[in-house]
């Protein structure tokens, strides 16, 4: 790994580092500094492996997705997100609104599916060989859809006037 798939990934791994520690004095400041640090450890992994970035992204991506789906049921049943900052940033009024849930299933539940599927496609693109040489677009074909719905969550958050950082991470 060199050039700037390093410097991302070290960046990106710093920037997570200081913000599990506790070095950020506000919350709103080390919640942010904890998503950027890990895409951009991602993007650096991507830069220097197509599969090790896309293993790497979906990864992060299911550590997301199981907070939202726990703080969802943790919502519903009156416990506070962390990144409950204000009125603009209010993760427990998106993450309980109707969009939160599809067919009865919490949307961040789906999310955890699709980057577990993206994952072992990765994986399996990553160390299968050329038996698994379509994986980079299915991987891809998938991003697409993925991102579609993203934008659709996004326009509703924002119809909504209330935004989750976790969920924008997703975005």
């Amino acid at each position: 790994m060199r050039g700037p798939s390093l410097i991302l990934t070290l960046l990106g791994g710093l920037g997570l580092g200081v913000a599990f520690a506790g070095l950020i004095p506000s919350t709103l400041g080390a919640i942010v500094l904890g998503i950027v640090g890990g895409w951009l450890m991602c993007t650096g992994l991507l830069l220097h492996n197509r599969m090790v970035g896309a293993f790497s992204t979906s990864v992060f991506g299911m550590g997301v997705s199981l907070y939202l789906a726990r703080q969802h049921l943790n919502a519903l049943h009156g416990g506070e997100s962390i990144c409950n900052i204000d009125a603009t940033f209010d993760c427990d009024l998106v993450n309980t609104s109707e969009w939160s849930e599809l067919f009865g299933v919490p949307t961040a539940l789906l999310a955890f599916g699709f980057y577990a599927g993206v994952t072992a496609i990765a994986y399996l693109g990553w160390n299968g060989g050329e038996k698994y040489k379509a994986a980079p677009r299915l991987i891809w074909i998938a991003g697409w859809f993925a991102t579609l719905f993203s934008a659709a969550m996004a326009v509703y958050s924002f119809r909504l006037g209330a935004w989750c950082l976790f969920c924008i991470s997703l975005y």
